[in-house]
């Protein structure tokens, strides 16, 4: 089942990069898929290490994700306004 998981994670990280058009904002969803898969594999050679994933895995990721998902939003709407502007500079910072 951890693998179906990691692998519906790995695929919202790869949509994520082509629903978002920034190229600077695709660098950093790559490196975030990069250290996600490391991350996914060493959980898979060290299961006792499980724990001190956690942190990552249940909060920083999913955090991550919401955040990356609400930039793709603002890219679709195609509105530019200073709020809109604000926010997606704040997400990429």
């Amino acid at each position: 089942e951890a693998t179906d998981q990691d692998a519906k994670l790995l695929a919202e990280i790869r949509q994520l990069d082509d629903d978002i058009d920034d190229e600077e904002m695709s660098r950093k969803i790559r490196r975030i898929e990069e250290c996600t898969e490391h991350i996914l594999e060493y959980q898979k050679k060290h299961p006792d290490k499980a724990s001190e994933l956690h942190t990552f895995l249940d909060y920083y990721l999913p955090t991550t994700l919401k955040l990356l998902n609400a930039y793709a939003d603002f890219e679709e709407t195609g509105v530019e306004g200073e709020n809109l502007r604000e926010a997606k500079r704040r997400i990429r910072a």
